[in-house]
This record gives structure tokens, C-alpha cells and sequence, in this order.
């Protein structure tokens, strides 16, 4: 089954209104962790007070997943196999922090 929102609502909003049982997965739930969880440390995450006082619980576990990073080579700006565009392709993923995604994600 497939839903589709038509307001602009983050996954956690909804779950937060009953519409799902897990807040779910993927990136768009990680632009909502300082809603949902806070830090003693890097390594400790603790559910902020107004969700522990609305009952929820915090399960974590440890998954193995896969990423993968793609370019669309038909854009204009990004794309293509020019001297300039591969250079630039280059300068981002040198610029991508992958330690510190690799550390939260």
C-alpha cells in the first residue's frame, strides 16, 4: 500500500500524529533527530522528554545498509563527460565529509 501526502509533512510529524507505527528510515528522518533525540555523548542517544512523556519508547539496534552516492549525468550543471564537469564531480566528493556521515548514519 502506497500513501501520498500532499502537505509538505516530515515523516516524524506523522508518525507523531498516529498515521505510522516506526517514525521510519532514510534521510529525510535524520534531518528531524534534534526533535526526536538528545545527546550525552556521541555515542549515547536518549529520546527528548515531550516524546517519553507521550509514551514512546526508544528501540535501537544494529542493521548493516548500503548508500550509494550517484550523479545524474544527463544535468546540465553536474552531468556530462567534459574536462570541467568531471573536475567538479571530483571537487564534491572530495569535499564530501564521508567520516562524519559515516559517524551518525
Amino acid at each position: 500500500m502506497v500513501f501520498v501526502w500532499k502537505e509538505k509533512a516530515s515523516l516524524l510529524d506523522k508518525f507523531l500524529q498516529g498515521y505510522y507505527v516506526k517514525p521510519g528510515k532514510g534521510g529525510e528522518c535524520n534531518n528531524n533527530f534534534d526533535q526526536a533525540l538528545k545527546y550525552r555523548d556521541p555515542n549515547t542517544a536518549q529520546l527528548t522528554n515531550s516524546l517519553k512523556s507521550k509514551g514512546i519508547h526508544l528501540s535501537s539496534s544494529i542493521s548493516s545498509s548500503l548508500f550509494y552516492w550517484g550523479v545524474n549525468m544527463f544535468d546540465e550543471t553536474i552531468g556530462g563527460y567534459s574536462e570541467k564537469n568531471r573536475k567538479l564531480r571530483q571537487a564534491i566528493a572530495i569535499a564530501m565529509d564521508m567520516e562524519n556521515i559515516l559517524k551518525y548514519f
